[in-house]
């Protein structure tokens, strides 16, 4: 399958990984998820909040797909073989998954003032921090 999908998408000119283009979906709302919900911890406002909790929605549809397409590009542009990184990486995808995941359930309560919201959103932000500092050492070494 995965030589089927990178064969088509030779055919209209596209030769690059797929996991770069999408990273920046679960990435990005991990990140901006807490930025929003500490300035709606601090205004108060309801609205910035439930965008933080939205967005933690979003990072918990798209890592599924991040996942997958990363495991494409592994097995396609890498042969499946490589170092610890990508392990590490695999197994912190699914980390990421189970804690947007804990955060989706736990932001039905509420947003504002929920702790385990607060908590699980800095566990989401620090996670995608090591993701992303592990894809930097794969592609670019140390």
């Amino acid at each position: 399958m995965t030589e089927f999908i990178y064969s088509l998408l030779e055919k209209i000119g596209y030769t690059h990984p797929l996991h770069p283009a999408v990273v920046h979906m679960p990435i990005g709302a991990a990140i901006f998820a807490l930025l929003a919900l500490l300035y709606s911890r601090s205004s108060q406002n309801q609205r910035v909040a439930d965008t933080a909790y939205h967005l933690q929605v979003f990072g918990l549809i798209f890592t599924p797909i991040t996942m997958f397409v990363g495991y494409m590009d592994w097995q396609q542009f890498y042969g499946g073989g490589g170092d610890i990184h990508i392990y590490i990486k695999i197994g912190l995808g699914f980390v990421l998954m189970a804690c947007f995941a804990v955060n989706v359930l736990a932001g039905r309560e509420g947003v504002l003032g929920n702790k385990k919201f607060f908590g699980g959103t800095v566990a989401c932000f620090l996670i995608a921090i090591v993701m992303g500092f592990l894809g930097g050492e794969l592609q670019y070494g140390s």
